[in-house]
């Protein structure tokens, strides 16, 4: 009898532990990917100079500083990294590379099991500038000022 209350005890003791540990977890229903990656990667129907600019504006918007920003080519295609620092010093590293005149990828890293908050504020934020979310009526964006200076 004393055995049988000795594991019980044990297994409550696990589930409350497991339990907590996930509650206080940000990352919890987080792809395993971006949980461990720290990163999102996605392809966006707009040029690269649109993709730039929408960057531009969103390291302002969110009041990113601007640490450094190179080109490359990588297998011919053109590669720029920009590594920006948030107000709370978390490094951010967003690489858009140039897949065709039409389409760029682009990947935001904060390092692995970054800051996924920021990480997610930052997409969010670009996709806007570059027009890509839904207005308050439901329709998605054509007004590309942001994203190209008109």
């Amino acid at each position: 009898m004393l055995y049988r209350n000795w594991i019980a005890a044990a297994i409550t003791l696990g589930a409350i532990a497991a339990s907590a540990g996930c509650q206080e977890s940000q990352e919890v229903g987080k792809s395993a990917r971006g949980l461990f990656a720290g990163e999102v990667e996605t392809s966006f129907e707009r040029t690269a100079d649109q993709v730039s600019k929408a960057i531009t504006a969103t390291e302002k918007e969110l009041k990113l500083v601007r640490i450094s920003e190179s080109k490359e080519l990588e297998d011919g295609q053109e590669e720029w990294t920009v590594v920006l620092r948030s107000p709370q010093d978390v490094k951010v590293e967003i690489v858009y590379t140039k897949l065709s005149e039409r389409f760029t990828e682009v990947e935001i890293s904060t390092g692995p099991f970054g800051n996924s908050e920021l990480r997610q504020s930052i997409y969010d934020t670009i996709r806007g500038k570059l027009g890509l979310l839904p207005n308050q009526s439901g329709q998605a964006s054509v007004n590309w000022a942001g994203a190209d200076g008109d």
